[in-house]
């Protein structure tokens, strides 16, 4: 019994430091935070930073900028955070090229093991279109003009998520010769489909709900694991028969890997709580978004995960950036 009184006095000790230390840290946030977008406004990271952005506005005492760095598929934005202060003001929200970018090139100019998840807020399958009248009709048609003729796919930007994803259904899985076309985005990608430029286009499902609903695109498959409600008509690759091909574009909250403990867990117990939210929930599924959240541990490791991952799908998929 005597050999436990020190350690309850140690651990009494600490105890009552814990005010004193807990005031020690420096109030968060005390300035303005900027969100860090790397891509254009109306893509998936813009949407749920901007969602975000009003919805932990009025629970944080400082504004919130949305900064949209564009340029390289998203590594500038990651390389400006990168190097800015671990204090928490500045934030990443990035989509599944974070972990791409670096997989398929040494000359991203980050590492993944530079940033630490805070949470995972959001994520959206992606979908192949094909213009409405004159493009196949769906995925066994597409597959099968890609076995006869090589078939010209508009991706937004060569070697992104969206572009992996198509081709390892159309080519890896499905035995298409496929030729990749770059477009800066969503929206020149569905402008190529319906001029009819390409065969078929890739992009991210919540990028072309209002499209697909309007019936100015076809939607001809998705890659989430189930039907979406924003799109409850267009299939699955796994109902098609392509169970391997279930994959998604995510949105998270990343900071520079030093930033304090408290600080990522103060910002994911606020995503959490909007999350919560019915309204914040609604605007995210409108747009084809699902709401994620969860523990800011499993944010953090989900992201490493991921990062191994699509190494994996790119090696299968022999794409590499330069």
């Amino acid at each position: 019994m005597t050999m436990m009184f020190p350690r309850r006095r140690a651990l009494l000790g600490a105890a009552l430091m814990m005010p004193f230390v807990a005031r020690a840290q420096p109030a968060w946030p005390d300035r303005p935070i900027r969100f860090v977008c790397g891509f254009a406004p109306g893509g998936p990271a813009d949407v749920v930073a901007r969602i975000m952005a009003q919805a932990l506005g009025p629970k944080l005492p400082q504004p919130i900028i949305v900064e949209n760095r564009v340029g390289a598929g998203g590594n500038i934005a990651s390389q400006q955070v990168a190097r800015a202060a671990p204090d928490g003001h500045t934030i990443l929200f990035a989509t599944t090229s974070f972990v791409v970018n670096p997989a398929l090139s040494p000359r991203a100019g980050y590492r993944v093991e530079d940033f630490v998840g805070a949470a995972v807020v959001a994520s959206t399958p992606h979908m192949l279109v094909t213009h409405p009248q004159a493009g196949p009709p769906d995925l066994a048609a597409l597959i099968a003009l890609g076995r006869q003729r090589q078939l010209n796919l508009a991706v937004p930007g060569v070697g992104t998520t969206g572009h992996l994803s198509a081709e390892r259904i159309l080519s890896v899985l499905g035995g298409a010769d496929v030729q990749p076309i770059g477009f800066p985005g969503a929206a020149p990608v569905v402008t190529a489909v319906l001029s009819r430029q390409v065969d078929v286009g890739t992009i991210a499902m919540n990028t072309g709900v209002e499209q697909v609903r309007a019936g100015s695109v076809r939607g001809v498959v998705v890659t989430g694991a189930q039907r979406s409600a924003a799109l409850p008509d267009v299939p699955t690759a796994v109902e098609l028969g392509f169970p391997e091909a279930v994959d998604a574009t995510w949105i998270a909250a990343l900071f520079p890997a030093a930033t304090p403990r408290p600080i990522l867990a103060r910002m994911n117990a606020e995503v959490n709580a909007a999350l919560a939210e019915p309204e914040v929930r609604a605007r995210l599924q409108a747009t084809g978004l699902d709401p994620v959240g969860g523990p800011q541990e499993e944010a953090a490791r989900y992201v490493g995960e991921e990062f191994q991952r699509w190494t994996g799908i790119g090696r299968a998929t022999g794409i590499q950036v330069d």
